[in-house]
């Protein structure tokens, strides 16, 4: 269920949590894991509850990265990791990367990142931005020249990752990601799909449908799932949210 509407950050967590909990168990000793940046990225990377004998022989990749003294450089969900793996070894062994543009997809075999809405006050032609890089509602670069965050082009990275049967998950939340969500599955026309996995919340799902076209999902019409659903908000309500009710009427 999203909270995107009254908790905007904590929605991202959830979103994260959700993927670490549904993709960290599948990972084995040996395989290396690319992480991208965001507020979801980082919850997936302080949520990952691994044993040590995996986490000992993991090797973690930054997918972007940025030179800036004053601000993120996209490496932190790496940072979050690598500690937090070395911490379950008396002898730690974890390895990590940032040099995303000498990565080729043979040297992942999963890679984590968000589908991030463009602002619009930059370019009204941008929907979507991957790793930094934009996106038209085509899902194509834009035709003219703008100034981008990543260091490289990731899409040819992810497309070959996706085509090999890489694991390539992609996260996005609220009602308001839907035509960025759309924009990153219409960059298949451009040398393939850019993600096997998505990780999305009711809103953004319901909008997908209906900005493609289709049929309405009847999930948020019946009874088991409105219960769950108000339960879980009940309970973010109360316990998680940034100023917790204690009374509900």
């Amino acid at each position: 269920p999203s909270v995107s509407l009254i908790d905007p950050t904590m929605n991202d967590f959830y979103l994260g949590l959700a993927a670490a909990e549904i993709f960290g168990r599948r990972f084995v000793g040996g395989q290396a894991v690319g992480l991208g940046s965001g507020k979801a990225i980082q919850a997936f990377a302080s949520s990952l509850e691994l044993t040590p004998e995996v986490a000992n022989n993991l090797r973690f990749f930054a997918l972007t990265y940025r030179e800036t003294p004053d601000s993120e450089t996209g490496a932190e969900p790496l940072m979050e990791v690598i500690v937090r793996c070395a911490g379950l070894s008396a002898e730690p062994s974890v390895e990590g990367y940032i040099a995303p543009k000498e990565l080729k997809p043979e040297d992942l075999n999963w890679a984590f990142f968000c589908i991030e809405r463009a602002n619009a006050e930059i370019s009204s032609e941008i929907v979507a931005q991957i790793l930094g890089f934009p996106l038209t509602k085509d899902g194509l670069p834009p035709l003219r020249s703008f100034v981008q965050s990543a260091e490289v082009n990731p899409l040819p990275l992810l497309q070959r990752m996706v085509q090999q049967g890489r694991g390539v998950v992609a996260i996005a939340g609220g009602k308001e990601s839907a035509d960025a969500v759309l924009a990153a599955y219409r960059a298949k026309r451009a040398g393939g799909l850019i993600f096997n996995a998505l990780v999305i919340d009711d809103s953004c799902g319901e909008e997908i449908l209906r900005l493609s076209g289709h049929r309405p999902s009847d999930v948020p019409n019946r009874h088991e799932w409105w219960l769950k659903r108000n339960r879980f908000l009940t309970a973010h309500l109360r316990y998680a949210a940034e100023q917790p009710m204690r009374t509900f009427r």
